[in-house]
């Protein structure tokens, strides 16, 4: 299956312009390796797609916001602001603190699987 910048911007219009294309298609070769490492191979090209396009979005994120997750509290004077993305595992944290890495995190109960790949 041959990553097509295109495709993934079709996908998530959300970071066009955001980043270069030699960006993405470095980000998306760490997000490849990250989804054959925690799942099987033998997911089918749609499914495998998919959760590379969801690490990808997630990588990207990290990149745009590093402090994410869930705004638990938030001030104005003096700017505060709480995250949320507890769970009972590093690999749930490290996923749940975006969108996409929570998405990711929710589809593999559907797929399978998930261990953490640092």
């Amino acid at each position: 299956m041959d990553f097509v910048v295109a495709d993934f911007f079709d996908k998530y219009p959300e970071f066009v312009g955001k980043f270069t294309d030699n960006k993405i298609d470095y980000e998306f070769e760490t997000a490849k390796e990250i989804s054959t490492a925690i799942w099987s191979l033998y997911l089918g090209d749609d499914k495998r797609q998919r959760i590379q396009y969801l690490a990808l979005a997630h990588a990207l994120q990290l990149i745009l916001v590093p402090v994410s997750g869930v705004v638990t509290s938030a001030n104005q004077g003096s700017v505060s602001a709480s995250f949320d993305y507890y769970d009972k595992t590093v690999a749930g944290a490290y996923w749940k603190q975006t969108n996409y890495g929570r998405q990711l995190w929710q589809y593999r109960r559907a797929v399978g699987t998930i261990r953490y790949v640092k």
